[in-house]
């Protein structure tokens, strides 16, 4: 016993320590003297509080892990929600630049038509068109040409755009989903801690219900003693209370019922070894001759409409003839 008492106390010392240092309130020398002089139950009841702090605290902490690993799903949902919807949009502007890119291009391939199958005019319009604009012929011709050199050039410029923008977007759109992917698996990963937790916080549930149970079951237990041991003083006051009330019924009953009572009583004394070798004999026999007193003053009383008092039958028989 005292070694377990010392273990107990090094225990405690230990907890009470280390939960100072954790709380950064270092023991004093007065507060190390009043633990030297603690008694045993005194520590019982310094553990027990510790370690249903230390167990409070751990509930509190998994219920907060829980909540704010829930907090995290929602908030991991409503970003992929929204990046889905970026993605949605960028495919919208992709798809508006694809065919913005086909009208350019076949554009393009019309007027790469018009000047092929552009034919030259006649001498005479030639020569009038140069006369309006006062040119010669081969000034008109370098102009058409530098012309068609803009044009080409502005229409590859228009293409490179349109390839530039493209190609962002589908880069834009490959980053986005990788993203989406990369947050999938950060999801389900979260997802089964999730179901991890909420697994050991049901667990805890049970364990708790079965300590419920199993201090509701001490409790019935404690009840049902106790009732047990009213019901059998109960019962032992009640063989008393009988023999009171039969000792009240001898002094009030006429000699006919003692004469029946007394006979009653011989036929029931050849019983009374039987009844004796039980632990409830004597009860059983003031119950039947309390049965068969009854059963005889009911009789009487549908037999008879008046009894005579106690006076008749002790008055001598010279003063019964007087009265007759």
């Amino acid at each position: 016993m005292e070694d377990i008492e010392k273990k107990i106390y090094d225990l405690f010392k230990y907890t009470f320590t280390t939960n100072c240092d954790i709380d950064e309130a270092p023991m004093t020398q007065e507060e190390l003297d009043t633990l030297d002089d603690l008694q045993p139950y005194e520590i019982l009841e310094n553990l027990k509080d510790i370690i249903t702090d230390l167990l409070n605290f751990k509930k509190q902490f998994k219920t907060t892990e829980a909540a704010e690993l829930i907090n995290r799903a929602d908030q991991f949902e409503k970003m992929l929600q929204k990046l889905e919807a970026d993605i949605r949009t960028h495919i919208k502007i992709e798809q508006q630049m694809k065919l913005q890119l086909d009208i350019a291009k076949s554009k393009v391939e019309e007027y790469e038509k018009g000047n092929k199958n552009a034919k030259m005019p006649k001498n005479h319009l030639k020569l009038r068109l140069d006369l309006k604009l006062g040119h010669s012929p081969k000034q008109t011709k370098e102009e058409k040409a530098v012309s068609y050199r803009e044009n080409y050039k502005e229409i590859d410029k228009i293409k490179k755009k349109y390839e530039e923008k493209l190609q962002q977007i589908t880069e834009e759109s490959e980053n986005k989903e990788k993203n989406i992917k990369q947050l999938e698996i950060e999801l389900a990963k979260l997802k089964i801690v999730v179901e991890d937790k909420e697994k050991e916080n049901e667990k805890i549930k049970n364990q708790l219900n079965i300590e419920k149970n199993v201090i509701n079951l001490k409790r019935l237990e404690q009840r049902t003693i106790i009732n047990s041991g009213y019901l059998k003083k109960k019962l032992e006051e009640k063989p008393l209370g009988i023999l009171r009330f039969n000792s009240q019924i001898k002094d009030r009953t006429p000699i006919k019922d003692v004469k029946i009572r007394k006979a009653s009583r011989k036929s029931l004394g050849g019983n009374e070894s039987a009844k004796d070798s039980s632990p409830y004999g004597v009860w059983h026999e003031i119950n039947s001759s309390f049965k068969k007193i009854t059963m005889f003053k009911k009789s009487d009383i549908m037999s008879h409409k008046h009894f005579r008092s106690f006076s008749e039958y002790d008055r001598p028989q010279s003063l019964k003839k007087l009265a007759t």
